[in-house]
């Protein structure tokens, strides 16, 4: 009988010990993990649910600018929606740029994701809001940021949560140019004009519109986001009209300005 119960003893202990080295685990995972933003580049696209399960499944919903310039850095937002509105953890990753941290706690940076420190209550709105940086890199394009959501019940396990996922889709572009302008002003004559985002054929000349002939003083083709002030000390000659034009060859628009003395 003593040997049974020593046994028995010796049973309970490991049983015990077993227990406690998977509380760890929980708790690593609770604290936050990468590679589970739902990313096809990490795991195969899996999102929390691939531990978590049994709960109500939350909206998540990431949202920021859609639109920057190339080495800019702006705020992002993770929000999670419904699910078990009580808490929620999260994990963001990118295809390209650079993320980082926003707040002073409650998140980290865990191989180049970001992901919560612990788990987030609700706000007064019954919705876990987890912010975050994003520095756009330096040559144009577009990039998908990846974010995974998870609704947890708070019951330090991982059932009765339950994941969700979205993305979003960012194009990186050149800094801004003036839009395509040209201003033809007299005498003596000035000519101002812009490019804008693509090439241009620019030519200025005189019109006469009593035997609708013109003559070329200028032309020439111009880059992209260029933008320029000509002034002169010539004087338009009486009866004629000073005029200029930027011409798309590729979309074939024109815009032209002209100005009679």
């Amino acid at each position: 009988m003593r040997q049974l119960i020593i046994l028995l003893t010796v049973l309970l202990f490991v049983v015990f010990g077993l227990f406690l080295a998977l509380v760890p685990t929980v708790s690593a995972r609770s604290e936050g993990i990468s590679g589970y933003s739902g990313n096809p580049a990490t795991n195969g696209g899996q999102n929390c649910n691939v531990c978590h399960s049994g709960g109500v499944t939350p909206v998540v919903t990431l949202s920021g600018p859609d639109s920057v310039e190339i080495n800019a850095t702006n705020v992002y937002t993770l929000t999670i929606s419904g699910g078990q509105e009580s808490h929620g953890g999260f994990d963001v990753s990118a295809d390209g740029g650079t993320l980082d941290l926003n707040e002073p706690s409650g998140t980290q940076l865990l191989n180049g994701e970001v992901v919560h420190s612990e788990s987030r209550p609700v706000d007064t709105n019954n919705e876990v809001v987890f912010t975050f940086l994003w520095q756009a890199p330096a040559v144009p394009g577009t990039v998908m940021l990846y974010g995974a959501g998870n609704s947890v019940n708070n019951g330090m396990g991982n059932n009765g949560d339950r994941a969700a996922t979205d993305t979003l889709t960012i194009t990186v572009s050149e800094p801004g140019c003036d839009p395509t302008s040209v201003d033809v002003t007299y005498n003596p004559l000035s000519i101002a004009y812009a490019t804008g985002d693509t090439g241009k054929f620019f030519r200025i000349f005189l019109y006469n519109p009593a035997t609708s002939q013109s003559t070329t003083l200028f032309q020439t083709n111009l880059p992209a986001c260029f933008a320029n002030t000509i002034n002169s000390a010539f004087n338009v000659p009486p009866g004629l009209f000073a005029c200029a034009f930027l011409y798309d060859t590729v979309t074939q628009d024109l815009t032209l300005d002209c100005n009679p003395n």
